[in-house]
């Protein structure tokens, strides 16, 4: 096993505290943390020998999506752009994940599905699941009328890694 720093930062190289953090092997499993105070986050490796996909997500910044084989590096640097208008980044692992601020589970599938519990997809309840490509804007609304656009990135094995906006609240006529 060997230890990889992965580096978060954001532009002039500020560092990104809480940043979450995802290396997948070709095999699609992987290996999870979450940045200090440093945006640093330590992970064990069990082969720097093959290319891996690294993906994070940090609150204010937009998903960061990268292959790198880390060979002899003991440091992987992710530099995140900065979130503009509003969009943000979330990253599921265990097939399954939640959006802060939006009641209800998601769960999006590599064969280009999406299932969600209680959560209207473009219009109607997701029954069983809604079709989706890859990049593909979906309109998702909950049971309290809280409204997000919502993009997946990457969908792979259990880890997906997506891109929504903040989530608004119905407020009436």
């Amino acid at each position: 096993m060997e230890d990889v720093i992965f580096e978060v930062k954001g532009p002039h190289a500020v560092a990104i505290p809480g940043a979450a953090v995802l290396a997948a092997y070709p095999n699609r499993t992987y290996v999870t943390g979450q940045t200090d105070q440093d945006g640093q986050c330590l992970l064990r490796l069990y082969r720097t020998d093959q290319e891996m996909t690294v993906l994070v997500a940090a609150d204010g910044y937009l998903p960061y999506h990268a292959t790198t084989v880390p060979q002899e590096r003991k440091r992987i640097v992710a530099e995140l752009e900065p979130s503009k208008d509003g969009r943000k980044a979330a990253l599921f692992t265990r097939s399954t994940g939640y959006l802060p601020g939006v009641e209800g589970r998601i769960n999006p599938h590599r064969d280009g599905y999406v299932y969600a519990d209680n959560i209207a997809i473009d219009g109607a309840l997701a029954t069983p699941a809604v079709r989706f490509e890859i990049g593909q804007p979906l309109q998702f609304l909950d049971v309290f009328g809280v409204e997000t656009t919502v993009r997946f990135l990457v969908v792979e094995g259990q880890f997906s890694l997506l891109e929504y906006t903040e989530p608004e609240a119905y407020v009436g006529v």
